[in-house]
């Protein structure tokens, strides 16, 4: 039986808590964010509404493009991201401009229809079994010529996007076998869809929405010797994510995904035998800072008009 929706991956615990703060920090980068912030309509006075917000991140991003007179209004199921966003909310003066409130996305029965001028999330529709009904409810709460928005990854070419200067065909082929079987598994078990992205033009029309738009993030994130100031703070992200307890934790998910997925034991064992030996390459090339490798997050931005009644 598929779990809950939304409460497929526990976000307010375990490995994806420890990687949750990090790992947003490469989702943008600062030169990107006048396109994105023209793709949403962003304009000072918006009431907006981040669903699935966690702790806070788009928010804080966005607060500054609709201010002053601006608000983000986050919903989430997990309370100790929600705590941990009160707490920044207020260290940063803007308790009372980002609100944050434990509820289910899939159906907010406490906010009126039309409430908002956008509803916006991020990385959120790939952990649904129906992402179909936080659209739904995207829709619903946004008033008449306001804009729905959700920034979605494709996990799959954001993997094979990876390229490291000395990794050969063979492993990059075996990645790619092992890691169609996590998305195929991640749907089976109602885990979610980790290649919603592309997809989701098709979801919002199908939800009723106007001329959906689909954009691709442009950031690359790259370690190139000698590392300049972004390039250390990405190897340093990279350095953090080898350590024992977050490979394990990821690894952990990903091979149960794998199995629902019907991958073959064996197919797994060879790869985690390869990677062995390729995380420990990586470790002692960032310990050098003679590490090379560039990657895309894949991460794709649909915005869409709620029609004029």
């Amino acid at each position: 039986m598929a779990p809950p929706d939304n409460q497929s991956i526990d976000f307010g615990h375990g490995h994806w808590f420890r990687n949750l703060d990090e790992s947003r920090r490469f989702l943008w980068s600062p030169d990107d964010l006048p396109r994105l912030f023209q793709l949403l309509g962003l304009r000072p006075g918006l009431q907006v509404t981040d669903f699935g917000c966690g702790w806070g991140y788009l928010g804080h991003l966005l607060l500054p493009a609709i201010s002053p007179g601006g608000r983000v209004d986050g919903f989430d199921l997990h309370q100790s991201l929600l705590e941990k966003g009160r707490a920044r909310a207020t260290e940063a003066s803007r308790k009372g401009r980002l609100r944050f409130t434990e509820a289910d996305v899939t159906a907010l029965e406490d906010v009126p229809d039309n409430r908002y001028d956008l509803a916006i999330c991020q990385t959120v529709l790939m952990h649904l079994n129906h992402p179909e009904k936080a659209i739904a409810e995207m829709k619903r709460v946004v008033r008449p010529g306001g804009r729905v928005a959700a920034i979605e990854p494709d996990l799959f070419t954001a993997r094979q996007s990876v390229v490291e200067c000395d990794m050969d065909g063979e492993l990059l082929q075996l990645r790619a076998e092992v890691d169609l079987h996590v998305m195929a598994g991640a749907r089976a078990s109602g885990a979610g869809d980790y290649r919603i992205g592309p997809r989701l033009p098709g979801l919002f029309a199908a939800a009723g929405l106007k001329e959906p738009q689909l954009w691709l993030n442009p950031r690359v994130h790259s370690c190139t010797p000698p590392y300049d100031l972004g390039d250390q703070h990405y190897a340093d992200f990279l350095r953090r994510s080898l350590e024992p307890q977050r490979c394990d934790g990821e690894l952990e998910t990903w091979r149960a995904l794998f199995d629902a997925g019907g991958g073959e034991p064996e197919l797994w064992d060879e790869l985690q035998r390869r990677e062995g030996f390729v995380r420990q390459r990586q470790k002692d090339q960032l310990a050098e800072r003679s590490h090379r490798r560039a990657s895309t997050s894949a991460l794709y931005v649909c915005v869409a008009s709620v029609p004029n009644e």
